[in-house]
């Protein structure tokens, strides 16, 4: 094949080609059901409860094995509105055996942990405490 065929067959498209074109750096847009877990299960939290939780607090939830059922969602909303009430930046909720770290303005849950790794910490930067 000469150079002159090749250069041409970069520009003609293809079957592959017909539909949306690629992007610039040849990487295609995701489709819907590819999207990552974190984002779908952030996406159904905010949706039931208006609270966001980051990824640090995701990966905790995860990692510790803490379950949020509707029941505790409600509740831990409860208690974000509560200190939103008190006028508090970032809380610390205890609830059930376990403690969330929570920037109540932004409604956003940093960080969360079980009993077993709430023993021995000691919480820094937070101006209210909820017992839910």
């Amino acid at each position: 094949m000469k150079v002159a065929e090749l250069q041409v067959q970069q520009f003609v498209p293809g079957p592959a080609a017909v539909g949306t074109p690629p992007k610039p750096n040849g990487v295609q847009p995701a489709s819907p059901a590819a999207r990552p877990f974190r984002d779908v299960f952030q996406e159904k939290l905010q949706a039931e409860a208006g609270l966001r939780f980051s990824a640090h607090a995701l990966h905790r939830l995860n990692d510790r094995g803490i379950e949020l059922t509707a029941s505790t969602m409600n509740r831990l909303q409860e208690g974000v509105n509560k200190m939103a009430q008190k006028g508090t930046n970032n809380s610390l909720i205890l609830l059930d055996d376990n403690a969330f770290i929570v920037n109540v303005k932004n409604r956003v849950v940093i960080t969360a942990l079980d009993k077993n790794s709430t023993q021995g910490n000691v919480f820094t930067n937070i101006d209210g405490v909820a017992i839910i």
